[in-house]
């Protein structure tokens, strides 16, 4: 299950313009809550997902006054692990041509659609079957 989701946004001002149009539309968001490394407001999304926006003004996070050795060792995660996490190994596209794996039961799979046909289909068979270009709603022709 996901906590929630965290979106960055560039300033505290762009951070207190989202709160302000969420809240002008009827909506409860919580914060800024200053967290040392960032500020963050809180709401919840139509689908019960809590939405995270936060903002460290452009500023870096000093990850080694933010990583608790404590929290690390409860969760079973080795200094080896975390410097993986703090350096992760580079990566190079291959500009899309990664072939799809075979759907693993052990990983997370999307609950979307229902319809279990989709696990093989190629990613162009994919695209030409689930993409919709056309707008619901019609413009109008001018009236002449």
């Amino acid at each position: 299950a996901m906590q929630h989701l965290a979106l960055n946004v560039d300033s505290e001002a762009d951070l207190m313009a989202i709160r302000d149009r969420v809240r002008s539309q009827g909506h409860w968001v919580m914060g800024p809550l200053d967290h040392g490394f960032c500020k963050s407001i809180y709401l919840a999304a139509p689908e019960g997902i809590m939405l995270e926006f936060s903002t460290s003004d452009g500023g870096s996070i000093d990850a080694e006054a933010w990583i608790d050795p404590e929290v690390q060792a409860l969760a079973g995660i080795s200094a080896d692990e975390v410097e993986q996490y703090k350096h992760p190994a580079q990566f190079e596209s291959k500009g899309g041509k990664v072939a799809q794996p075979r759907p693993d039961p052990s990983k997370p799979l999307m609950d979307y659609p229902a319809d279990d046909r989709i696990w093989a289909m190629s990613d162009e068979e994919v695209t030409r079957r689930m993409s919709n270009t056309t707008p619901p709603v019609q413009k109008k022709p001018k009236a002449a």
